[in-house]
């Protein structure tokens, strides 16, 4: 395997001709389908694979009536279940009196249409024999398919005589190189978990994914039937942040479900009323555009800049672009008001596939109108920015570009858009979590590889499997004899992330679970050391890292593009930090070797063992940029150090 993070071409099914992007998209092929797409107050259904609204009726259950008064569904229309009589007083029953009626005349619920010919069980292998996979929840067997969601099988976890089903939400249909890896990251943690014995009382896990097709809705609907009708009291996802915040506020924290988002960086996460139920394993954004001013910062100071910025607009962008307009991390502060203009694009996962080219010219035509001629463009985004830049790329030319986390994983398509504009090493480059644990990775590369030989992990996989194994840890710490809700679960995070506790990594051994599992049911705690580094997370589940800056280039052993880490940015204080160039220490290798400048030495940066080419100094006469400590590291050298 090589040492580089292989990158999958991403977008496949875009190919970009002028300003048009080519999609074979179906929006439905049964009426179930639709129904996940079903916003508040419309009920849809399926005609030549395009879902058209319904006329004629109102609801198919209650939950379609939204009307304060009428809010019942009673022969698909929606009803008030007490009307009010001609004198003005509700019509009453005797159970309205205080009257005992043991047998009252009313409606059945609206319930699944398979609900009574459910089979009665009381353990798991009662429910092997039925067609597809099925567990017994609370004395039924219950089919762990929906129309979006499926088992992931790791064993024989479905005859175990203790289950509990852990939910996933992954964008997969149009995503198919971000979805299926990161699902791979999230089985192999769970098989990791069941092989060394389960949960402390012997429960096996059922891993269930839900693909929500990057949209909002189908993200929410997979939740319900996770929730509903498989009773998870966890889940994993989503990974974008408007569809986790849509899945907690609408469904997931009235059920009083822990949710662990891996990559949803959105500000708004930090200050979100979660009733403590809501962790993530990427940083906030509030850092990432840190790292962006100062990276802007250094590059105005070598020629004054022109800004364009490509903005999706979605919670993630918007929410990046807000601290970059007007946070903490304003570009105007830098390069003045009238040399950054912003840009926004629509979220392109609900469009059709005229509409996504229509969005690609609409803001290519914006940007070259309304703001000619800029020296550096940011890309703001997710996988669908590679499609907005190369468009612009096309039009105008390569421009020195910078993309956020997520849009990373398209630099090599951008690479390939834009004709060998890569060459430098540094046209289009990333800026994204520092996510690889110096110790750790290299054993997580190889557990990967004799998991799914020949298919390397992305880049967000090393966060996206501590993430679940986190959950995994919480489940294991509830102590004996108290439910795994969801509530418990969120309460016993803090115990895996205790920096006094007793340490437990990653690559300790492939039986760390259990040791972890033994100290947690001791009612002792541990600090966890996962694949992406220390994972701590504070009082609000928010977790804090450094950033490096990715950048592609052509790999000539495999004549693909491969994604490399060049330079890290270290946080020196809350709100500051430093830009330093790569030169090892990394288990991926940056493009640099050694330090390339003389006066620089190549030196340890931070507890995961990054190292980095800092300012030599002079121990007797320090002069260091602030934040930096003349710092020696050797008996004839000194460097600037954080």
């Amino acid at each position: 395997m090589t040492s580089l993070v292989k990158i999958s071409l991403l977008l496949g099914l875009i190919a970009l001709s002028g300003c048009s992007l080519r999609y074979d998209f179906a929006e439905c092929k049964t009426d179930g389908d639709c129904e996940a797409l079903e916003q508040s107050g419309e009920l849809l259904q399926c005609v030549s694979e395009e879902c058209v609204p319904i006329t004629g009726i109102e609801c198919r259950t209650s939950a379609d009536c939204t009307d304060p008064v009428r809010n019942t569904c009673s022969a698909n229309q929606c009803v008030d279940p007490n009307p009010v009589s001609d004198m003005g007083e509700p019509d009453m029953t005797e159970n309205d009196m205080g009257e005992d009626m043991t047998e009252p005349d009313m409606p059945e619920p609206d319930m699944p249409d398979d609900m009574d010919n459910r089979q009665a069980c009381t353990q798991n292998v009662e429910c092997a024999d039925l067609e597809g996979d099925n567990l017994c929840i609370e004395g039924f067997c219950q089919t762990l398919e929906s129309p979006n969601c499926a088992p992931v099988i790791v064993g024989d976890e479905l005859e175990a005589t203790r289950t509990i089903v852990l939910g996933s939400i992954l964008p997969k249909t149009n995503f198919v190189d971000i979805g299926p890896p990161l699902e791979q990251a999230i089985r192999l943690a769970v098989k990791e978990v069941n092989r060394t014995g389960g949960l402390p009382d012997g429960t096996n896990v059922v891993l269930v994914v839900c693909d929500d097709e990057g949209q909002n809705s189908i993200a929410r609907a997979g939740a319900r039937f996770l929730i509903d009708e498989l009773k998870t009291p966890a889940i994993v996802g989503p990974i974008f942040s408007e569809a986790g915040l849509s899945v907690f506020n609408n469904v997931a924290k009235d059920a009083g479900v822990m949710m662990m988002l891996p990559t949803a960086s959105v500000p708004s996460l930090t200050t979100l009323i979660d009733d403590g139920l809501v962790f993530r394993t990427i940083p906030s954004d509030v850092l990432q555009a840190r790292a962006f001013f100062e990276r802007v910062r250094e590059l105005h100071a070598q020629q004054p800049r022109r800004i364009l910025v490509f903005v999706k607009d979605d919670a993630y962008g918007q929410g990046l672009s807000g601290q970059l307009s007007g946070g903490g991390s304003n570009l105007s502060t830098i390069v003045g008001a009238s040399n950054v203009y912003y840009v926004s694009y629509p979220d392109f996962a609900p469009l059709s596939q005229e509409e996504r080219g229509q969005a690609v010219a609409a803001a290519v035509s914006t940007a070259l109108s309304q703001f000619p001629n800029p020296n550096l463009i940011l890309g703001l985004g997710t996988t669908e920015v590679s499609a907005i830049l190369s468009g612009y790329f096309g039009e105008a030319g390569p421009i020195q570009t910078i993309v956020s986390h997520g849009g990373a994983p398209g630099l090599a398509t951008i690479g390939l858009a834009s004709n060998g504009a890569l060459t430098d090493n540094q046209t289009v480059t990333a800026i994204g979590p520092n996510i690889f644990d110096t110790l750790n990775y290299p054993v997580y590369l190889a557990r990967f590889e004799q998991e799914y030989p020949g298919t390397p992990p992305t880049t967000i996989s090393t966060i996206t499997y501590d993430a679940t194994m986190s959950v995994l840890l919480a489940m294991g710490a509830v102590p004996a004899g108290e439910a795994l809700t969801g509530a418990n679960i969120a309460a016993a995070m803090p115990s895996i992330a205790d920096k006094d506790g007793t340490k437990v990594s990653y690559g300790d051994d492939a039986d760390y679970f259990n040791t972890a599992k033994a100290i947690l049911q001791a009612g002792n705690t541990i600090d966890f050391r996962g694949v992406s580094g220390e994972v701590d997370f504070d009082s609000n589940g928010d977790i804090r890292s450094g950033y490096l800056g990715f950048t592609a280039f052509l790999n000539p052993n495999t004549n693909t593009y491969d994604l490399a880490p060049y330079r890290a940015f270290q946080f020196l204080s809350p709100t500051a930090g430093l830009w330093v160039t790569l030169c090892g220490g990394l288990p991926v290798a940056p493009p640099f070797a050694t330090c390339q400048d003389s006066n620089f030495a190549c030196v340890p940066v931070n507890a995961e063992g990054t190292q980095a080419c800092l300012p030599l100094c002079d121990a007797q006469d320090p002069m260091c940029p602030s934040g930096l400590t003349c710092t020696p590291i050797s008996q004839t050298a000194a460097v600037c150090a954080p």
